[in-house]
């Protein structure tokens, strides 16, 4: 075993003892480091006892604690039990940290867990332990980031955008513009966290809520570049030649944000337009007599942080639009009305296509 092992097995054993500290009746009489057990190994075999009874404690550490990670692990923890002759053994996951989401693969898989924070599900005889909300204390040990850094998620959003579509790693690396070693690092990643599910070697999206809401949580609409401007033309007018222009310049353009869900899921009102250029914005600008101000703007212009930024644009009477993914997690980091409009493009428009995207390939 490594050492770093070693030391969050020591992390996580102090936790169990103070954890059983609470409970006024049972205390860690015995533990054992990486035991073996037939043809397998337990990283910990603890004792637990109390007035009247005891339990065997079988720990499996891991560096990492992500919903995926431990239903793999469940099979070989379910061994550990099975190679006692008595009952009264709990197999328990250990990681660092392990999420809400985790907890309940616990729960499902029928193993018992527990976390460096001090999270855990140990159900035992007369004591069923649940303890839940406590913050990760290293909170770099989830590279939750770079999954959705600018590169990455380019891949997100092209698995967001049909969730009925399955991949080959090769196909994403084709379709975003990815290295092979990039979209295979991402994946394995989304399979820990099971946005996603894999059959056949191809991957496609399993839960598309949960995915798009860790990219909101890794986001902000003010990646992309911005500038500010002020028109006295109709603000129809505005999009229309910025639209034209664009489009004669041989320049990809979309419009964005509030822009965006006023055609595809109207909700708030706004007297603004907001617009993505793919190229330097005072340029558009100056060619349309748009006047930047500080304060009081009609008309925002944003240079993509990204060229996934404009993946799978639509047009709406003529203009282009951002996808529906996209217009989401711009507006959803946007002050203001700005998570309103997400949240009403979410449940009439996003959750209902995946909906019927998912009910479709069940079908099948």
């Amino acid at each position: 075993m490594e050492a770093s092992e070693t030391s969050g097995i020591d992390r996580i054993l102090d936790q169990l003892r103070e954890i059983l500290r609470t409970t006024g009746d049972r205390v860690l009489t015995s533990t054992r480091r990486n035991v073996r057990f037939g043809l397998v190994d337990v990283d910990a075999d603890c004792t637990v006892t109390w007035p009247g009874g005891q339990i065997e404690i079988l720990i499996e550490y891991k560096e990492r604690g992500q919903p995926g990670i431990i239903r793999n692990s469940a099979t070989q923890l379910r061994s550990f039990q099975n190679a006692f002759s008595s009952s009264d053994v709990l197999p328990v996951f250990a990681a660092p940290y392990i999420t809400e989401d985790g907890m309940e693969v616990c729960k499902e898989e029928g193993i018992g867990c527990i976390d460096e924070a001090g999270n855990c599900l140990l159900p035992m005889p007369g004591a069923h332990i649940e303890i839940r909300g406590r913050r990760n204390p290293r909170p770099e040990i989830r590279p939750i980031k770079s999954a959705f850094a600018p590169k990455s998620s380019r891949i997100i959003r092209v698995l967001l955008s049909d969730i009925r579509k399955s991949w080959q790693v090769q196909e994403l690396a084709s379709e975003t513009g990815s290295s092979l070693g990039l979209v295979s690092r991402i994946k394995q990643y989304l399979l820990d966290e099971e946005f996603v599910i894999e059959k056949e070697r191809r991957i496609q999206v399993r839960a598309p809520r949960k995915l798009i809401d860790a990219w909101v949580e890794n986001y902000r609409y003010k990646r992309n570049a911005f500038s500010e401007y002020y028109s006295f033309d109709d603000i129809s007018k505005v999009e229309a030649g910025i639209a034209d222009w664009c489009t004669t310049n041989n320049i990809r353009y979309a419009l964005g944000l509030f822009s965006a869900a006023a055609r595809i899921a109207p909700h708030v009102r706004m007297n603004k337009t907001f617009l993505f250029v793919d190229t330097d914005p005072s340029v558009v600008a100056n060619a349309l007599n748009l006047k930047q101000v500080h304060s009081g703007a009609n008309v925002v212009l944003l240079r993509p942080y990204d060229q996934g930024v404009l993946y799978a644009c639509t047009d709406y009477d003529g203009l282009s639009v951002v996808s529906d993914v996209q217009a989401y997690i711009d507006l959803k980091t946007y002050k203001g009305r700005g998570e309103e409009a997400a949240d009403f493009l979410m449940t009439q428009v996003l959750e209902k296509r995946w909906a019927q995207n998912q009910n479709t390939a069940l079908a099948k």
